[in-house]
């Protein structure tokens, strides 16, 4: 088994790049609450649904995971109360850096009926000059970094429970537990429809054990249900990439199961009404999980594939260097965390220049995707001379460093290797 899926990381930088470039455009639109969303543009429905991939780094998440902790359990020397700690403290530095991120630096939060941006700190400051404490909303807000540290706190208790279970189960069937518990989680998720009105109103009352208890379970954006599902589904893709037959295995499996998923979401996305850009939480939204649950096996399945294993399982060689786009957007997955972080910050203060610069600025749509895109790829260049220094600073360094009492990461690994790759082969040269 391979130690490093490169496939994997390429298709994280794929994923933080189109989200750096989304959040240039979307939050940058002047038309934003103009929209009529009874009858959207069609890219503006396309930008809606991007926005709510964040189930596919849940799955990248728990199927890293999962490889880490299985080879970690093969080995004579394993310890489970250590393996237990290490992802509770991986867990834990993820939630710190998301209420960091998001209400320091993150995003707004679009209020379209209102016709207002609910800022994060430094964001408004940068835009009005003025300091401004994070609202309600932001402070409860499940964003993609919280749903993934809680997702990393579960699936450590998730393997804990495995370890103990697993030996007692017939061979053929140990390494589907983890997709059986998806699938349970992802059907549990119908709970949310009347769950969510419940949490809203013990926030309105200000019954707040009861809002506490909900948010991280049924709270926009990123909730335990379903994001629990994609981490569940990522763990099964490990479990079986790490059992006999390895990736014959995988694709044996996942290829079906993703097909139906995401047939049975379109098929219910089609038959129920439009709500997607309402954001509202409902049977539409409910087939959008299962629809990306599907879509987002066979994407991985895909990516895999091409980078990383031959048809009959054999890995690929990767003694020949990447593709200079493939290496572009691969740092992205190794070092995306810490531009994810700062991408909004930065983005205001650019389109704050350009405003006082070119006074009546204002962006049509396609100039807003056009300045989101530039925003991306400028964070790519910059990542460039960046990596020579094993992205010296970077939230990923401060990650590796908070793993090394639990047994290290394979971040720290990486990093080291983005700095050996980065002085063997020289950046190109720009275009022009």
């Amino acid at each position: 088994m391979k130690r490093t899926l490169e496939g994997l990381d390429l298709l994280r930088g794929i994923g933080i790049f189109g989200v750096i470039a989304l959040h240039g455009a979307f939050y940058h639109f002047p038309g934003l609450y103009a929209l009529d969303l009874s009858n959207p543009p069609p890219v503006v429905t396309a930008i809606g649904f991007l926005l709510m991939f964040a189930g596919l780094f849940g799955l990248l998440s728990g199927l890293v995971h999962g490889l880490s902790h299985l080879r970690r359990a093969a080995d004579p020397d394993f310890r489970p109360g250590r393996a237990l700690g290490r992802g509770l403290a991986a867990g834990g530095f993820f939630l710190v850096v998301a209420y960091a991120y998001f209400n320091l630096t993150g995003p707004g939060l679009v209020h379209l009926s209102e016709g207002y941006m609910d800022e994060s700190v430094l964001v408004h400051l940068v835009r009005t000059g003025t300091l401004a404490a994070p609202s309600l909303d932001r402070l409860l807000y499940v964003d993609a970094l919280v749903m993934i540290g809680v997702n990393l706190i579960l699936l450590s208790l998730f393997w804990a429970a495995y370890g103990k279970l697993a030996p007692r189960l017939p061979a053929g069937l140990r390494a589907h537990v983890p997709g059986i518990a998806g699938l349970a989680v992802l059907l549990l998720s119908l709970l949310r429809l009347p769950l969510y009105p419940v949490y809203l109103d013990a926030v309105a009352a200000k019954d707040w054990p009861l809002a506490l208890a909900l948010n991280w379970l049924v709270n926009k954006n990123n909730p335990v249900l379903p994001y629990l599902a994609f981490g569940l589904l990522g763990a099964w893709c490990a479990a079986l990439l790490a059992s006999p037959g390895g990736f014959v295995r995988l694709r044996r499996w996942v290829l079906p199961a993703g097909s139906v998923l995401l047939a049975a979401g379109v098929a219910l996305y089609v038959l129920l009404p439009e709500s997607m850009l309402q954001r509202a939480i409902d049977g539409q939204w409910y087939a959008i999980m299962v629809l990306q649950s599907g879509l987002f096996l066979l994407v991985v399945l895909a990516f895999l594939r091409a980078v990383d294993f031959h048809r009959d399982g054999s890995d690929k060689t990767t003694a020949t260097p990447a593709a200079p786009l493939a290496r572009y957007l691969r740092r992205f997955g190794v070092a995306g965390l810490t531009a994810f972080f700062l991408e909004s910050v930065l983005s205001e203060a650019v389109y704050g220049i350009l405003a006082r610069v070119f006074p009546g600025f204002s962006p049509g749509l396609s100039g807003a995707l056009l300045f989101g895109l530039c925003l991306a790829v400028a964070w790519g260049f910059l990542l460039i001379p960046w990596a020579r220094t094993g992205y010296r600073f970077g939230i990923e360094r401060a990650y590796a460093a908070a793993m090394r009492p639990f047994g290290g990461s394979r971040k720290a690994d990486k990093l080291a290797a983005a700095s050996r790759r980065a002085e063997a082969v020289p950046p190109p040269a720009p275009e022009g």
